[in-house]
C-alpha cells in the first residue's frame, strides 16, 4: 500500500493525510508521457487498496468489463481518480476534499499529455468545473 503524502496538493492538511492511496495504472511503465487515453473516475475505494489498482470495486468491474470489451487495452492507457486516497463517507468526497486532490489528478493527466479524458462520474465533473451536478444529462457529451 501506498500513501501520498508527497504530492502537488496540500495533502498535509487534509482529513485524508492517513489514509491509504491507489495512484494509477497504466500500460505505459515508466514513461506516462506516452499515455493516449487518460480515465479519470471518483475516489479510491477499499477494493482499489486490496489490489493496488483503480477501479477494481463493483462499479469498476462494470468499467473493466467494457473497457476490455471496447479494447482500450489496445491504446496506451492510464486509469487514476480524482481523489487518489481512501474515502470512508458512502455519498464520496466532499467538494472540500476534491478541490485539495484534483491539483493531483490535473497534474497526472499534465505528464501524460493524452489525446483524450474520460471522466466517470460527478467527482471529476466538479474537479473540471463542468458542473456540480446533472452528470446523467451530460453523458457522452465533448468537452475541451
Amino acid at each position: 500500500m501506498q500513501s501520498i503524502k508527497k504530492s502537488f496538493a496540500d495533502c498535509l492538511s487534509c482529513e485524508l493525510l492517513n489514509s491509504d492511496s491507489c495512484i494509477f495504472e497504466t500500460n505505459c511503465k515508466g514513461d506516462i508521457s506516452k499515455v493516449d487515453i487518460v480515465f479519470v473516475g471518483e475516489h479510491s475505494n477499499e477494493e482499489d487498496f486490496k489490489t493496488d489498482k483503480p477501479f477494481s470495486g463493483r462499479r469498476g468491474k462494470i468499467f473493466r468489463m467494457f473497457f476490455d470489451k471496447l479494447g482500450f487495452k489496445r491504446f496506451n492507457y492510464l486509469i487514476t481518480n480524482t481523489v487518489l486516497c481512501q474515502t470512508f463517507d458512502e455519498d464520496g468526497p466532499s467538494t472540500e476534499i476534491i478541490d485539495r486532490c484534483k491539483v493531483n489528478a490535473m497534474n497526472i493527466i499534465k505528464a501524460c499529455n493524452p489525446k483524450l479524458v474520460v471522466i466517470l462520474g460527478a467527482s471529476p465533473m466538479v474537479a473540471f468545473d463542468i458542473a456540480k451536478a446533472g452528470i446523467t444529462e451530460r453523458a457522452g457529451r465533448y468537452y475541451e
